[in-house]
């Protein structure tokens, strides 16, 4: 079920320049980055909350960057 979602999405995004590539590589670090430091220094968190957080931060970065970096 999954799988075929994955496979669904996979065909309907379009890299449109070299930047989206890029701008998927900094919000994958950042993802990691974020992760990482909140289980560090915030330990008491649950792993849901660090979860919504992390992504929520990486989807606002690639929102923004897709609107700052038009082509």
């Amino acid at each position: 079920m999954m799988l075929a979602m994955y496979e669904e999405m996979a065909r309907r995004i379009r890299i449109r320049s070299w930047k989206d590539v890029v701008l998927v590589l900094i919000a994958t670090a950042v993802l990691f980055v974020l992760q990482w430091a909140m289980h560090r220094f915030l330990p008491n968190l649950s792993e849901n909350v660090v979860k919504a957080v992390s992504y929520g931060v990486c989807i606002v970065i690639i929102v923004i960057g897709v609107f700052v970096i038009r082509e």
